[in-house]
């Protein structure tokens, strides 16, 4: 939970459905540990009972104790449907008896992934780390010489044929909306280390980039997008998909691209540039 507002420690939060104070949730703050405005709640995983009453309620509205007295915050619900059935969609639950909102008749079932999470450059292969410090005009750079900026912003690899790897990582620091990232290819046979080149679309043609900004890697699909946003609301920039087929000596291949220059608050229609029509 993320608040500007001061809780009290050890006081309660409630979360309030449909107006009705007999419908409610109560989480406890006593074992609460709170940095820079964001609460965690240790072994108080209420996560499924709160997204359901979400998903089958009209308002909800949170009653926090703070040290100004008790307030009460409206969240919105408007899209909180939408966004578990995107949920089960990625995590193959469509139509599973586990799923959160597309609920069938079908057996749970493991999904397999290629992915894992790197959360420190401690976890990278020793030549992957060399690579992105010394290799990448200044990916590895943080604040100085101690910022682990995977430690902040996150990385993850990507399992490919051939015992290789694609590993997504952070190139640099960023902007308030914008992550620059950029994507390693490692043979886990030869420790050869390289950047991927990113096609796309330039003002005279067809042109390669060294890094995308807030990527997202759909592993069933094995495709990479990225969205550099021209301003914060997301209304204007570039969005890119690439397909990526193989292992270390393979490539990426620009499988879409849709670039805007008009910020005017439509979030939708974009103008696509590759495919052409």
């Amino acid at each position: 939970l993320s608040t500007s507002l001061q809780l009290r420690k050890g006081s309660r939060i409630l979360a309030i459905f449909n107006g009705d104070e007999s419908d409610r949730i109560l989480i406890e703050t006593d074992i609460a540990s709170n940095e820079s405005g964001s609460w965690t709640f240790p072994g108080q995983n209420r996560n499924k009972e709160i997204l359901i009453a979400m998903m089958v309620s009209k308002s909800m509205v949170l009653e926090l104790d703070t040290n100004e007295g008790t307030r009460q915050v409206p969240i919105s619900l408007s899209g909180v449907t939408a966004s578990a059935l995107f949920i089960d969609e990625a995590q193959d639950r469509l139509d599973r008896r586990d799923a959160l909102q597309a609920k069938g008749d079908k057996e749970p079932k493991d999904v397999e992934t290629r992915v894992t999470a790197i959360k420190s450059s401690a976890d990278l292969p020793p030549a992957v780390l060399d690579y992105w410090k010394n290799a990448t005009d200044g990916c590895g750079d943080g604040r100085d010489e101690n910022d682990d900026i995977i430690e902040r912003f996150g990385a993850i690899s990507i399992a490919l044929e051939y015992n290789s790897q694609l590993f997504v990582m952070p190139c640099g620091l960023p902007g308030a909306y914008n992550l620059p990232q950029t994507v390693l290819a490692f043979d886990g046979e030869t420790k050869k280390v390289r950047i991927v080149a990113l096609p796309v679309m330039g003002q005279r043609g067809p042109t390669v980039i060294d890094y995308a900004y807030n990527t997202d890697w759909d592993d069933r699909n094995s495709t990479l997008s990225a969205f550099y946003k021209g301003r914060g609301l997301g209304d204007c920039g570039t969005r890119t998909v690439w397909y990526w087929e193989g292992g270390y000596y393979s490539n990426f291949q620009l499988v879409e691209e849709y670039a805007k220059d008009n910020c005017d608050g439509n979030c939708d229609d974009w103008p696509k540039v590759w495919p052409p029509k």
